[in-house]
């Protein structure tokens, strides 16, 4: 008895010893991260960071990890590790239907609450991108426009003094631009999807009409269609006129931006996303003050206006259906939405996520 009465007293003497703070302290939960901005100094992913190290500060015991991958080998990368049931518990992800829908289908996605996110201002449909069988699965993070990038400088010294508006103003840049040795202009032609763009884009060009390719995999009209033809057409001829890269083909999205930001292009063929181009402090300070932004050029005899700028909901953030963390996964994305809204844009309705950036390109489309 006494050897027991003495045992309790020992456990009881050494629970006092514990500091107080350790005794009450909450376990660390790491939420694992996926995204594709590799660089966390400079643009899009120093702007995540932030984002990241005051979601931790605001939760206290949370601990962020991320694993970061340009966009091709991130879009790899997800898939093998949605086969092997080892998905980040939140991770960038597109929301366009032959990348997220697969992942929804599968059961590897998990749903969200619409009602937590709409109060949060985003513009009319931006919600829907990311919605399936009426379930919203995502939240998009930027608004993208497909525009060109100059460099005002190499303009300048290539003799032109204005920036195209048609094709054939800028099929007149080429011999001038190559004369200098320089490349007219650059794009990722390796992973495809920037000529798909752009493809939709001058069929649009031709035929004032936006919708043309939903329809057609709607199996409304058929991509065999006359303006389909010659939008294919034009796009050829844009590669065959000396306008790109002569390795188009095998140059990826980092070789075909560096081109453009070492100044060895006079022009980048990219989506707005690409802004940080002027505050990218891996270039030059002189390239960095003539980076300028300018619209798709309009073809002779089309429908299509230069103001019709080919829009969309670009990258989303999404939370996996097999993280042991879905609710904390669901606070994230709640707390990224809110920090990315400007306060004054959600009084007046128009706090959408990349609605600053939207204001930003057209500010720099209107040359202003």
């Amino acid at each position: 008895m006494k050897a027991t009465t003495a045992h309790v007293l020992a456990v009881i003497l050494g629970l006092a010893l514990i500091p107080a703070g350790l005794a009450h302290a909450q376990p660390k939960v790491t939420l694992k991260m996926g995204d594709n901005l590799p660089d966390r100094t400079n643009t899009w992913g120093a702007i995540v960071e932030q984002i990241n190290t005051e979601f931790k500060a605001a939760h206290a015991g949370t601990e962020l990890v991320t694993e970061s991958y340009p966009d091709q080998p991130y879009q790899q990368k997800i898939k093998i590790y949605a086969t092997a049931k080892q998905l980040p518990d939140v991770f960038k992800f597109w929301s366009v239907t032959s990348l997220l829908k697969p992942l929804i289908d599968g059961s590897f996605v998990a749903p969200l609450d619409r009602a937590d996110f709409e109060n949060l201002g985003y513009l009319p449909g931006a919600l829907d991108t990311n919605t399936y069988n009426g379930k919203l699965y995502g939240i998009p993070v930027s608004t993208d426009f497909w525009v060109i990038y100059y460099n005002k400088k190499l303009f300048k010294d290539a003799g032109i003094e204005r920036v195209p508006t048609t094709l054939d103003e800028l099929y007149g840049l080429i011999p001038k631009l190559r004369a200098k040795g320089l490349i007219p202009m650059t794009t990722d032609g390796k992973d495809a999807w920037p000529l798909s763009i752009t493809f939709d884009l001058l069929a649009w060009r031709i035929a004032g009409e936006q919708a043309l390719p939903r329809k057609a995999l709607e199996r409304k009209i058929k991509f065999t269609d006359p303006v389909f033809v010659q939008a294919a057409r034009e796009l050829q001829q844009l590669i065959k006129s000396g306008l790109f890269q002569d390795d188009l083909m095998v140059s990826d999205y980092g070789a075909s931006r560096n081109l453009f930001g070492q100044g060895k292009a006079a022009m980048f063929l990219m989506g707005s996303w690409e802004l940080g181009l002027g505050t990218d402090k891996a270039f030059s300070e002189e390239f960095r003050a003539n980076v300028d932004v300018l619209k798709f050029p309009t073809l002779k005899n089309g429908k299509g206006a230069i103001d019709d700028l080919m829009a969309w909901y670009g990258g989303n953030y999404v939370v996996s259906a097999s993280s042991k963390h879905i609710a904390l996964g669901k606070q994230y994305l709640m707390f990224h939405a809110s920090r990315q809204v400007d306060p004054q844009d959600r009084r007046r309705g128009q706090g959408d996520l990349g609605y600053a950036r939207a204001r930003s390109v057209d500010a720099a489309l209107q040359g202003r």
